[in-house]
Order: structure tokens, then sequence, then C-alpha cells
């Protein structure tokens, strides 16, 4: 794979998470401060999740699906096994 195509694919990966994260917070009642209060992490640090200026890490998507009640897949692919 290219490293432009690459590059593609992780622009693509990040937005699609932003946007199921952010959906997924949404759905659980909960504003980004409790979000991160939750996750031991900052209000902006979730902002920049969901702003897709920040990718979180696969440890990070598993916590984030265990407080949100979803399929850790879900969030990085939109799909669950």
């Amino acid at each position: 794979m290219s490293n432009e195509n690459w590059l593609k694919k992780q622009m693509h990966m990040r937005n699609t998470i932003r946007i199921r994260l952010r959906k997924a917070r949404r759905s659980a009642g909960m504003t980004q401060t409790d979000l991160g209060n939750r996750l031991d992490v900052s209000y902006q640090m979730i902002q920049q999740y969901e702003n897709g200026k920040r990718t979180p890490s696969d440890e990070t998507i598993y916590r984030l699906s265990e407080i949100l009640g979803t399929d850790p897949e879900w969030i990085k692919y939109g799909s669950s096994e």
C-alpha cells in the first residue's frame, strides 16, 4: 500500500471514529466532561477525539466502548463481529 493510500485510509478511519464516538456519547446522555471524567481524561481530549484532531488508541477505544455500552469494533470500524 502506498503512503498516500495509507494516509487516506487513516484519515477516513479517524473521521468515522469521531462520528460514531459523538453519536454513542450523545445516545448515552453524556457530555464531553462526563465522558472525560469516566475515562480519566480532560473534556478537551474528548473534544479532540470528536473533532478528529486525535485518534484514540485501541485500549482507549475498548474503555470507551465499556463506558458507552457499545462494541469496540463498532466505534473503530462501524461494524461488530
